[in-house]
C-alpha cells in the first residue's frame, strides 16, 4: 500500500513538472516573438527605420499650426534631415559591404579560388577577401599605394614579410596558396610571367620556398605542397649547383615516406589509419613534384653534368628512378602509382635522349639499371597499363638501347646485352603484329622498329632474326589494302631498312631478297593504279 501511494505521488509530481515546462516554453516563445524579435530588427535596421520615418515626416510636414509650430518646424526639419542622412550613410555602408562580398566572390570565381555557391578552395576566397581589405585600408591612408598593386604582388609581399621561422604562418601560407592557384591555370599567362619575375629573381623568396620543402611537420603539409608546385613551375630559374636544391629534392623523393610506417598499428586504430592514408597521399603528391622539378632541371646542360658527375646528383637520379626500379606499378597498384611512375619515366626519357658526352653517360646510368629495364618490359607487355603515355615513354627509352651500345657506354656486366635488345625487339614485333592490341600501341611499336632497323646492321639483324615469321608478317601487313595506312608505312620502312642493312650471305638474306622481289611489283602496281585514279579524277 505504501509503495502504491509513493508511486502515485511521484506521477503527480512528474505531471506538474511537465505542465510547468510547457508554460515556461510558451512564455519564452511569447517573449521571443513579441519583445526580442522586434528589438533585433530595430538593432539591425534601426537606422533604416528612423530614416524612413524621417523621410515621411519631411514629406508630410504636419507639425501643427500657430506660433509654436513656426519655431518648431525648422528644428524638426533639421532633426529629420540628420536622421535621414545618417540612415543614408548606413545604407551606403551596408550596400558597399554587400557589394564587396559579391566582388570577392566574382574575383575568387575568376581565379577558381571558390566563388559564391561553390565549395571554398582551401581558404582561397578568404585570401581574396583579405587582399581586398588590405588594399582598401591602404588606399584610405595613401591612394597612391595601390599603384601597381595586384593579387600577385600582394601574395609575394605577404611571403616576403613572413619571417623564416614562421613559414607555416597564415600570411606565408596564404601567399603561397594564391601563387600556386594562379600557376595552375595555363590561361593566366601575364600572371605567370609576373610571378616568374618577382619570385624567380628573388633569392630571398626562393630560399624560403626551398626551406619550406624541407618542413616535415603535419601542420606544414598544405604549405609544403603549395611550395613544391611553385618551385616546380619555376624550376628553370634555379640550378643544382646550389646546395639547398639537392637536399630539397631529396626530401621530396624519399620513397620510404609514402607508405605507412606501422600497418599493424594502423589496423588497430581507425584514426591512425586515416592519418596514414592522408600522409601517404601527401608524400605521393610531393614525389610527383620532386620528379617534375628534376625533369625541368635536367633540360639544362650544366644541370645534367651535375647529375651525372657528382655523388649527390647520381643519388638523386637513383631516387628518381626508384619508382620504376621497384616496379611499384605492378607490385602495389596501377592507379595509385601511375602518375609517379609516369613522371619517373619522363625524366629517364629526357636523360637518355640528351645529346653529347653527358648524354652518353646518362644513358649508361639509366639503361644499366636492370630492374628499371625489367619494369619497362612489363609495361609494354601489361594489359593493365592502359595509360598511353606509359607506352610512349617506355618505347622512347627502349629505342635508346642500341644507341647506348653503339657509343660503348654500357657496362659489359650489365643487363644491356644483345640478349636484352633481342628481347625488347621481339616484344615490339609482337605488339606491332598483334591485331588484338590497341591501335596506338601498334603504331608506336611500328615506328620504334622502323627507327631501330635504320640505326645499325646489328639492330636490323636482331629484327630479321627475332622470329621465323617476321618477313611473312611484315609483307602481309604491307600488302593488306584493308590494313591501317600507318601500319603499312611502318612495314615498308622496316623492309627497306632490312634490305639495305642486312648483308650476311645466308638463308635470311635469300628469304629477304625473295620477299622484296615479290612485294615490290605489287606495291608499285598499287601506287601506279592509285596515281592513275587521282589523275583521272583531276581531269574530270
Amino acid at each position: 500500500m505504501l509503495v502504491k501511494v509513493e508511486k502515485g505521488s511521484f506521477c503527480r509530481m512528474e505531471g506538474v513538472r511537465l505542465m510547468l515546462a510547457r508554460v515556461l516554453l510558451v512564455l519564452q516563445l511569447v517573449v521571443l516573438v513579441v519583445i526580442l524579435s522586434p528589438l533585433a530588427v530595430f538593432y539591425l535596421f534601426g537606422l533604416l527605420v528612423t530614416a524612413g520615418l524621417s523621410l515621411w515626416r519631411l514629406l508630410q510636414r504636419d507639425y501643427g499650426a500657430g506660433e509654436e509650430a513656426a519655431n518648431l518646424a525648422p528644428a524638426l526639419n533639421v532633426l529629420y534631415s540628420l536622421a535621414l542622412i545618417q540612415g543614408a550613410l548606413f545604407f551606403y555602408y551596408f550596400t558597399s559591404r554587400l557589394l564587396g562580398r559579391r566582388l570577392a566572390n566574382l574575383v575568387a570565381g575568376v581565379y577558381s579560388f571558390g566563388g559564391e555557391g561553390e565549395e571554398e578552395d582551401d581558404g582561397g576566397r578568404a585570401s581574396v577577401v583579405d587582399y581586398m581589405r588590405q588594399t582598401r585600408n591602404g588606399c584610405e591612408k595613401d591612394p597612391s599605394s595601390v599603384r601597381g598593386r595586384n593579387i600577385v604582388t600582394f601574395a609575394v609581399t605577404m611571403m616576403k614579410e613572413s619571417s623564416s621561422s614562421s613559414l607555416s604562418s597564415g600570411d606565408y601560407s596564404s601567399g603561397a596558396r594564391i601563387l600556386d592557384k594562379l600557376l595552375s591555370q595555363a590561361w593566366l599567362r601575364e600572371q605567370h610571367e609576373l610571378i616568374r619575375q618577382l619570385v624567380g629573381s628573388s633569392t630571398e623568396l626562393m630560399e624560403k620556398l626551398l626551406q619550406t620543402l624541407r618542413c616535415t611537420g603535419t601542420r606544414d603539409r598544405g604549405v609544403r605542397e603549395h611550395a613544391a608546385r611553385i618551385v616546380a613551375h619555376l624550376a628553370g630559374e634555379i640550378t643544382l649547383a646550389r646546395d639547398p636544391v639537392h637536399n630539397c629534392i631529396y626530401s621530396l623523393l624519399d620513397v620510404t615516406t609514402t607508405t605507412p610506417r606501422n600497418q599493424q598499428q594502423d589496423d588497430d586504430n581507425d584514426d591512425d589509419d586515416d592519418d596514414s592514408a592522408q600522409s601517404s597521399d601527401h608524400y605521393k603528391k610531393l614525389m610527383v613534384q620532386g620528379l617534375v622539378i628534376l625533369h625541368k632541371l635536367a633540360a639544362a646542360e650544366h644541370n645534367r653534368r651535375i647529375i651525372i658527375n657528382s655523388t649527390q646528383g647520381r643519388q638523386l637520379l637513383s631516387m628518381a628512378m626508384a619508382p620504376v626500379s621497384a616496379d611499384l606499378l605492378h607490385r602495389i597498384d596501377h592507379e595509385a602509382w601511375n602518375d609517379i611512375v609516369a613522371c619517373s619515366l619522363q625524366l629517364m626519357c629526357r636523360l637518355v635522349t640528351a645529346p653529347g658526352e653527358t648524354g652518353d653517360k646518362l644513358r649508361s646510368q639509366v639503361l644499366n639499371d636492370k630492374d628499371a629495364i625489367g619494369t619497362m618490359e612489363r609495361i609494354l607487355n601489361c594489359d593493365g597499363c592502359n595509360e598511353k603515355r606509359l607506352y610512349i615513354l617506355a618505347i622512347n627509352i627502349v629505342t635508346q638501347l642500341p644507341m647506348a651500345a653503339k657509343n660503348k657506354v654500357v657496362d659489359e656486366a650489365s643487363s644491356m646485352s644483345v640478349e636484352s635488345r633481342r628481347k625488347f625487339t621481339k616484344l615490339l614485333l609482337l605488339i606491332y603484329t598483334d591485331e588484338e592490341k590497341d591501335a596506338f600501341m601498334r603504331q608506336m611499336a611500328g615506328e620504334a622498329l622502323a627507327m631501330l632497323s635504320e640505326r645499325s646492321k646489328s639492330d636490323a639483324t636482331i629484327i630479321l632474326k627475332a622470329s621465323d615469321s617476321t618477313l611473312k608478317d611484315l609483307t602481309a601487313m604491307l600488302l593488306d589494302v584493308n590494313s591501317n595506312r600507318g601500319y603499312r608505312i611502318c612495314a615498308a620502312e622496316i623492309l627497306e631498312h632490312l634490305y639495305i642493312r642486312y648483308t650476311e650471305q645466308d638463308g635470311y638474306l635469300n628469304n629477304l631478297t625473295e620477299a622484296m622481289k615479290d612485294v615490290l611489283p605489287k606495291v608499285l602496281g598499287e601506287i601506279f593504279l592509285c596515281h592513275g585514279r587521282i589523275k583521272k579524277s583531276n581531269q574530270e
